[in-house]
């Protein structure tokens, strides 16, 4: 399996996951948005340094955010708040 194949695999699991666990427009378009500067500096020419830095800092900035939307899944609804996991997030 060719390397580029399983990153974007792995990207776009990711995505739909992000799409389905938050289902915002601002959510949609920020993972399209970032998702879109990846593909379009991914095949830079091998001897072309800086657009090989823009392409990691494209990739870079993409993972950050699906990180970001990650870890947000996984507080949870009730887990926004840093005293949440101590339970001393608000009260219902």
């Amino acid at each position: 399996m060719k390397k580029n194949c399983i990153f974007t695999s792995t990207v776009f699991l990711a995505i739909l996951l992000a799409i389905l666990l938050f289902g915002s427009d601002k959510v949609h378009d920020g993972l399209h948005e970032k998702f879109e500067k990846v593909m379009k500096k991914k095949n830079f020419k091998k001897d072309n340094v800086e657009a090989g830095r823009e392409y990691v800092e494209a990739y870079v900035i993409f993972i950050h955010y699906v990180e970001g939307l990650y870890e947000t899944a996984k507080k949870g609804v009730h887990g926004h708040s840093p005293g949440a996991q101590k339970g001393e997030g608000h009260k219902h």
